[in-house]
This record gives C-alpha cells, sequence and structure tokens, in this order.
C-alpha cells in the first residue's frame, strides 16, 4: 500500500530540509589552492546564489535563497499561530508519539537527522510544524475504526504488495558475446561472474545486481519471461532499446495482503482524516487570508521589496484557483 505523505509545508519547503551546521562568519570554511573562504563571504553567497527559485504553472521564477529562507519561517510562525488560535497545538507527547510513528516505517530517521547536523530540538519543531498543518486540516473530523475496516474491505489491491523479483541482469550489444555468454551459463559458470565479465550495464560492478522490483514495474516482454520462473531461473534473451538482455531471477516474493493491524489502521485513518479535511477545511486559503493580513516588517531593503512581490504573485494565484473564495 502506497499511501499519499504527510501534508507538506503549506507554501513552501521541505519536511526534512539538509541543513549545515552554524559557523562562525569569521572561520575558514574552504580554500582553493591555498585562497581561504571564511564563513561570512560563504553565507553572503548563500543568501543570494542565482539559478535558484520555484516553478509556478509552466514557468521557473527565480528568488534567492535569503529571501525563500525568510518566507519559509514566516510561514512557519503563521502555521503555529494559526493553531494556537484555533486551539490545535500539539502537546509535547503529540510529537514524542509522531516521532514513534515515523520511526515505525524508518527506524533511522533520528540518526538520518542527526548526520545532517541538525539537533533533535530541531526535529521536533518540524514534526511540531507538521502536526499543526495535519491538526488545522483535520480538525472536525473523526473517522471510525468501522469506516477504515470498510475502506480496507472495498480497496484491497491498496492493501496489497505486489508478486516481486530479484533480479541480476546482464545486457550486451552483438550477436558475438551474447554467443560467449550463453556458452559460459552452459558451462556452469556462475551468472555474476558472467555479467562482470561481458555486461555493458553499470550494474556489471555488482555481478549485474538489477534489485528487488515488482514483476508489474517490467514491460510487457520481461513481465512474461521472468513471470513464470522459480529462484535460479534464466530468461531467455530480449531485446531492449538495440541491446539484449537476460536476466536470472535469485528470488521471488509472492503477492501478499497487509494485515490490518494498530500501525496500519492508524495510517488508513490519517489519510481519510486528510482527504475528507481538504474538502471541509481550506487551509491554503486560511493561510492566504493570514499572509494578506499579517504586519510583516522585513529590514533588508532587497529582501523586503522582493517579498512583497512574491506574496502578490502567490495572492494573485491563490484568488484565480478554481473555487477561491467560497
Amino acid at each position: 500500500m502506497k499511501l499519499r505523505p504527510m501534508l507538506s509545508v503549506l507554501l513552501s519547503g521541505l519536511l526534512f530540509p539538509t541543513l549545515l551546521a552554524q559557523v562562525d562568519p569569521g572561520k575558514v570554511i574552504f580554500s582553493v589552492n591555498g585562497e581561504e573562504v571564511k564563513g561570512g563571504e560563504y553565507y553572503r553567497r548563500m543568501e543570494y546564489l542565482g539559478g535558484v527559485g520555484r516553478v509556478r504553472g509552466n514557468s521557473f521564477e527565480q528568488f534567492p535563497p535569503g529571501l525563500l529562507t525568510i518566507e519559509q519561517i514566516i510561514t512557519e510562525k503563521l502555521i503555529l499561530q494559526m493553531a494556537k488560535d484555533r486551539g490545535v497545538m500539539p502537546s509535547e507527547k503529540d510529537i514524542d508519539d509522531e516521532i514513534k510513528y515515523r520511526m515505525e516505517d524508518t527506524p533511522k530517521l533520528l540518526d538520518d537527522w542527526m548526520t545532517t547536523g541538525q539537533t533533535k530540538d530541531e526535529l521536533r519543531y518540524q514534526m511540531r510544524i507538521n502536526l499543526c498543518q495535519l491538526n488545522m486540516l483535520t480538525q472536525g473530523i473523526t473517522v471510525t475504526d468501522q469506516q477504515v475496516q470498510t475502506f480496507y474491505n472495498e480497496n484491497p489491491s491498496m492493501f496489497t504488495n505486489p508478486k516481486q523479483v530479484q533480479l541480476q541482469v546482464i545486457v550486451v550489444s552483438d550477436d558475438a558475446t551474447k554467443q560467449k555468454v550463453d556458452a559460459d551459463l552452459a558451462a556452469g559458470k556462475k551468472f555474476a561472474d558472467v555479467a562482470t565479465a561481458y555486461s555493458i550495464d553499470v550494474s556489471k560492478m555488482r555481478g549485474g545486481e538489477f534489485g528487488t522490483v515488482p514483476v508489474r514495474s517490467l514491460n510487457k516482454e520481461m513481465q512474461d519471461a521472468v513471470n513464470p520462473l522459480k529462484a535460479g531461473g534464466i530468461t531467455p534473451w530480449m531485446n531492449s532499446n538495440g541491446s539484449f538482455v537476460r536476466f536470472l531471477v535469485e528470488n521471488v516474493i509472492p503477492e501478499s495482503k497487509l494485515e490490518l493491524n494498530d500501525s496500519l489502521k492508524r495510517k488508513v485513518r490519517r489519510q481519510l482524516m486528510q482527504d475528507r479535511g481538504k474538502v471541509k477545511n481550506d487551509i491554503r486559503k486560511e493561510m492566504a487570508d493570514m499572509f494578506a493580513k499579517a504586519k510583516i516588517d522585513i529590514k533588508e531593503k532587497e529582501f523586503s521589496v522582493a517579498f512583497k512581490k512574491l506574496i502578490e504573485e502567490y495572492l494573485k494565484e491563490r484568488n484565480a484557483a478554481p473555487g477561491a473564495g467560497q
């Protein structure tokens, strides 16, 4: 089952941005042929780095990273303020539970976070932002156990892990090499060794390791060749973009139905609540209204002018969207 991801930050940014640790402006960050670059220069360039921006519709608009950072922080402040006003600010226990919940799917979440140079407090802050959004979106919405069970029963394909195969591959470009591969395999040489010797695919460095993939992700010819095979079976040659391909099936993982355990019930309930919340609670409109009314004073002139333009464009886009103002 692939449930849609948690609601992202409403206006901009990612759930877990990758940051560098704070650096002293006077400290040398790196050097180029002995020429030192210090933190002050690094941060200044990072604020105004060109070629950074966002896609709006079919066009790309350039905005300096410093402006996008300001927008991100303002957005987060408004999210927290709105959640507090609506009485849905998450507690410390809520944040603890959310981290535990996330780590069920991503056990290394905390370790991965810490390796970016960020702190546990910063992780908790990001979780708080996410929970504020989720709580506002789903405010006033209840999904019962029976509704979760009904959804599970009526949508079996969403809760079924498809048949998967673990594959090795050999890719060659001509008939002469095909014959050499066939001769070596017939002589009992290991598929991985033959792949390393003859394959033109980058996977040859890993003995032709292709990975574990759903059978349905392969093209029709490959599906027909792989599906009947058991572990250890080798497909005939197939054409692929002008090359010739053979697979070894290392392992077969049958299709399986996910059990509706407590963890899956929580995911289904959360997704159903979000889906219904998008209909009932227009959080984007409320955020747009907050931006329009908020007293935002940006001291840096360049950022102030650019931010005003950015928000004007956002509000114009929001007001022009279908259903705006309803």
